[in-house]
């Protein structure tokens, strides 16, 4: 029998808001579970309707984290047009979560990443957005895979905000250089 290799799995809050034994969360916070193979027991907030996004990458996780967040600092980007909120900073994680929001207008000039996968789940807002020579339009509830190497930019159409994920994480340190 092969053994399951291990994940690192992390909570998002998109919408509503759930207790668990380390506390309470709501929309824009996460739950950083480690390696565990279950999801703890969740008890909602309030009556509004949770929504969860689910995010696991291999490599074996640091434990257990909450993080808040309206705690988490916020870092301008593409030239004080966009913000980066970095969600698991500073926490050992394997993967980034980090929040970005941007206003119409805003760009990200061509780049890659040689080692890492990046993932984007647009919760508002419409972009196109190049991978390769391959051009995506996205809208909210899309999500766009970008494989590690490859050349990617972006056009904000319409405010985006979205979800991005590194695996392994790193390439979200740059944001902290920015001016």
């Amino acid at each position: 029998a092969r053994e399951e290799e291990a994940e690192e799995r992390v909570l998002y809050v998109l919408d509503g808001g759930f207790r668990v034994a380390a506390g309470a969360l709501k929309a824009g916070d996460a739950r950083g579970l480690g390696a565990h193979t279950d999801r703890p027991a969740i008890t909602p907030a309030d009556k509004k309707p949770l929504k969860l996004l689910e995010i696991r990458a291999h490599g074996e996780g640091t434990g257990e984290k909450l993080i808040h967040g309206a705690d988490v600092k916020s870092y301008k980007i593409a030239g004080g047009k966009a913000t980066a909120r970095l969600l698991l900073d500073g926490t050992g994680a394997k993967l980034a979560v980090d929040e970005i929001d941007a206003g119409a207008g805003a760009s990200i000039a061509a780049h890659k990443h040689k080692t890492e996968d990046e993932e984007l789940f647009f919760l508002a807002g419409r972009t196109t957005t190049t991978v390769g020579k391959k051009a995506y339009e996205t809208a909210a509830g899309d999500a766009l895979r970008i494989p590690a190497n490859a050349t990617h930019t972006m056009k904000v159409l319409e405010p985006v905000r979205a979800i991005q994920i590194y695996a392994p994480a790193g390439p979200e340190q740059r944001f902290k250089k920015e001016k």
